[in-house]
């Protein structure tokens, strides 16, 4: 695994078990999501949801996939198995997400996950 892939994989499982200051410095102003039985979400929408809502407590990827296909941009997708207390099956999903580097490091532009 290259470092910035190992790096976005950091980023990535952090949105899954961070709060809504992790969100705040590791989206684009622009983010869009994409949630299946929820729709699209902009990024101050997301933020408050997540403020609210309870946070995952624990995390299965497989598939790993990371490709740069231009300087400063990078496109990453992989199988998720999340669980959080209460929850009778554990949630399945594809992931996929798009993040672009600046100066602070990479931000996520896009996210969406379709169920497995």
């Amino acid at each position: 695994m290259t470092q910035a892939s190992e790096e976005l994989q950091a980023i990535e499982r952090a949105f899954w078990f961070g709060d809504a200051g992790h969100y705040r410095a590791r989206l684009t102003p622009d983010c869009m999501m994409v949630f299946p039985q929820i729709g699209v979400l902009d990024r101050e929408t997301l933020i408050a949801g997540i403020e609210k809502g309870p946070r995952w407590s624990h995390l299965d990827i497989s598939g790993w996939r990371c490709d740069q296909p231009a300087e400063g941009v990078a496109v990453i997708a992989y199988r998720a198995v999340a669980g959080r207390e209460g929850m009778a099956e554990p949630y399945r999903a594809w992931c996929g997400s798009l993040y672009v580097r600046i100066e602070e490091g990479w931000l996520m532009a896009f996210h969406q996950q379709t169920p497995d």
